[in-house]
Order: structure tokens, then C-alpha cells, then sequence
């Protein structure tokens, strides 16, 4: 899963770049176009509407970026929580074993008087 999460991050962080690099393409080779086909005020209108695209995919890119960040910091936590579950089980207070038991079982662990049975999410 993580495997296939940065995989998507990239394919994401892919497009925006060349989504940035198309519209600066644009925006460059059709300055001189406008500059020399069209009057002062449309020219200025192409211009501002091109920054503006350009800008939001700039914060796109970078929404995507952050994003990634964010997944893999919160897989490696969790991929270390679940690596030490019983030591910070046997080292942890009353406390902090109920917020354990409750993260990785939050539905509780069915007992019958006898036995626990397997948790249904599992």
C-alpha cells in the first residue's frame, strides 16, 4: 500500500509539473504573438489570465508535494506504532495502554467468558 500510495503521489506530482511547464511554455512563446497580433488591452487580459493559471498550477504542484509528505510521515508512524505495539504496551502506563488498545482495536476485543475472538475489522 505504501508502495502504490507513493506511486500515485509521483504520477500526481508528474502532471503538475508538466501541466506548470506547458502553460509557461505557452505563456512564453505567445508574448511575442500577442505582443505583436493583438491591441495593448487584449494582450495585457491573455497575459494576467495566463499567470493566473500558471500560479494555480504552481499551487497544485505544491498541494500534491505536501500531500506526500503528510502520507508518508503518518505511514511511518503507524508502520512503527504496530512494529513496538508490545512494547509500548509493557512499558506504557494504564493510561496510555487504553489509548493503544482503542487505536488498534477500536471496537474492543470480543469475550465470551472464555475466549476472545478475532475483531471484526480484522
Amino acid at each position: 500500500m505504501r508502495h502504490d500510495d507513493a506511486a500515485v503521489q509521483l504520477q500526481h506530482d508528474n502532471r503538475g509539473k508538466r501541466r506548470v511547464g506547458i502553460l509557461l511554455h505557452v505563456f512564453q512563446g505567445q508574448v511575442e504573438e500577442y505582443a505583436l497580433c493583438f491591441q495593448k488591452g487584449t494582450y495585457d487580459k491573455q497575459r494576467d489570465r495566463l499567470r493566473e493559471e500558471i500560479t494555480v498550477a504552481e499551487l497544485e504542484l505544491y498541494d500534491v508535494r505536501t500531500g506526500a509528505i503528510d502520507v508518508e510521515t503518518v505511514l511511518g508512524f503507524a508502520e512503527q506504532l504496530l512494529s513496538n505495539a508490545a512494547r509500548l504496551w509493557f512499558e506504557g502506563t494504564l493510561e496510555q495502554r487504553r489509548a493503544l488498545q482503542h487505536a488498534i482495536f477500536p471496537e474492543g476485543l470480543p469475550f465470551d467468558g472464555r475466549n476472545l475472538e478475532p475483531p471484526q475489522h480484522a
